[in-house]
């Protein structure tokens, strides 16, 4: 009988608790003047599309459902209720719930702006697509030696010798490629490398690198000034800035691969001039010709003697010189040409990366390196940080806001647009809607 009793009042207690959300949805309809008003046009004619029952107004689908018209003072409410149920997924899945028992006006808008604005998704929320990202070609000057690009590969096996990464050096015109083995990525063992590539080809003018501390370091830098070179450095975590060296990286790892002992690959290091020698007499796709014709003039004969080849190369082409700036001519138009494929390729198929001015808090992409430990869960990104500086080719100096360092080193970077993130959006800045936005569940 007591259990019986007990159960009873629970479900009294329910259908007051239930009157009380009702009464109170219906002060706060009641407060919300677009909706008091109307009711009062409800309570005297027909509204298509609205109607008032036991003293709520409801939007009305042309399927006769009915859907709670929100006040305005509850919004924010029901769509944090909604999408923390939902476990913070896009905006679209969040609307289709909304859209089962709620309407108010804009809610695609208002939703958007709130899920811009949820911490969880700020920092968990997968980053915009590749494609969200402007293609900006380093033009080229048709002559040697104008531009290098630098980088280390590696590192590598280190069983035979104390050699474990390469630092390779690539001429931005001619394509020619030069490859140091080296013990570490000092700065030291760096410039000891270049001035050996300056004494015996040329000092450059430029010099384009990634941001890793042998080429940040003072002791680069004034290797550089002293030298009348200009150094550019590209934005953090952005390897497509520095494509030239990375490709080249990318054939390194292949080849090294198949001409190395099969076990461990520990005779790299004895087979890295072969390697040189293949990717420079090798027909570039974008020159049109081998790197080592646009340099000398000449095909290298390389170590390895191949009498059959040789043999017709002497017999088909007496005359082996060859009109150095004629062929120079044809590369720099081949390769205005690609560039030009590459930009029109690039457009219709990407959209414009978002713009930040100086001053914006912002998120950035967030990067662990962290040895064992799990990156499953590790937030997409980290912030808030402040734009301090906009530079060309979208890119931003990004450093901690004043009086709040998260970290116990000063932040300061160069980061592309596309590893960015707003922390406080407006309605009309864009969202992150998610995999499946643009869908439009109220339609």
């Amino acid at each position: 009988m007591g259990h019986v009793d007990a159960l009873s009042r629970a479900q009294i207690a329910l259908i007051i608790d239930t009157d009380e959300v009702e009464f109170q949805i219906q002060i706060a309809q009641e407060r919300d003047d677009t909706i008091s008003s109307l009711r009062s046009r409800l309570t005297d004619e027909a509204v298509e599309g609205f109607d008032l029952i036991d003293g709520l107004v409801y939007k009305i689908k042309p399927v006769g459902k009915k859907r709670l018209y929100v006040p305005t003072e509850m919004e924010a409410n029901v769509i944090r209720v909604i999408h923390e149920k939902m476990g913070h997924q896009s905006v679209d899945k969040t609307i289709s719930k909304l859209a089962m028992y709620y309407w108010f006006p804009n809610m695609r808008t208002k939703v958007e702006v709130f899920i811009r604005n949820c911490l969880k998704c700020l920092m968990y929320a997968s980053p915009p697509r590749a494609k969200d990202r402007n293609l900006h070609v380093i033009p080229k000057v048709p002559l040697p030696f104008h531009t290098l690009h630098i980088d280390h590969f590696g590192p590598l096996p280190s069983i035979y010798s104390k050699r474990k990464h390469i630092l390779v050096v690539v001429d931005a015109f001619t394509k020619f490629v030069k490859l140091y083995p080296t013990n570490s990525t000092s700065t030291r063992e760096v410039t000891a490398a270049l001035e050996k590539y300056f004494y015996y080809y040329s000092r450059p003018r430029r010099i384009i690198s990634d941001r890793g501390t042998c080429f940040t370091s003072l002791e680069f830098s004034d290797f550089i000034s002293k030298r009348n070179i200009d150094h550019v450095k590209v934005a953090v975590a952005s390897p497509q800035a520095n494509g030239q060296v990375e490709r080249v990286n990318r054939i390194l790892k292949t080849m090294l691969g198949k001409v190395t002992d099969p076990v461990n690959h520990a005779d790299w290091c004895k087979k890295l001039s072969e390697v040189e020698y293949a990717v420079n007499n090798s027909v570039h796709s974008t020159c049109r010709d081998t790197p080592s014709q646009l340099l000398f003039g000449v095909e290298q004969r390389g170590t390895i003697i191949d009498e059959f080849t040789e043999y017709f190369q002497d017999k088909l082409y007496p005359d082996a010189g060859r009109d150095l700036v004629f062929i120079r001519e044809n590369a720099s138009k081949a390769i205005e040409a690609r560039q030009d494929y590459d930009s029109k390729r690039s457009s219709a198929a990407s959209v414009k990366c978002k713009r930040y001015e100086v001053g914006d808090y912002v998120l950035i992409r967030n990067v662990d390196t962290t040895v064992g430990v799990n990156k499953k869960f590790i937030p997409q990104y980290k912030g808030p940080y402040v734009v301090h500086k906009v530079l060309g080719n979208d890119r931003y100096v990004i450093r901690d806001i004043d009086n709040c360092q998260l970290t116990q080193l000063p932040y300061d970077g160069v980061i592309e647009a596309h590893r960015i993130r707003k922390w406080v959006s407006k309605p009309d800045d864009g969202g992150i809607g998610g995999e499946d936005a643009g869908h439009d569940p109220l339609a």
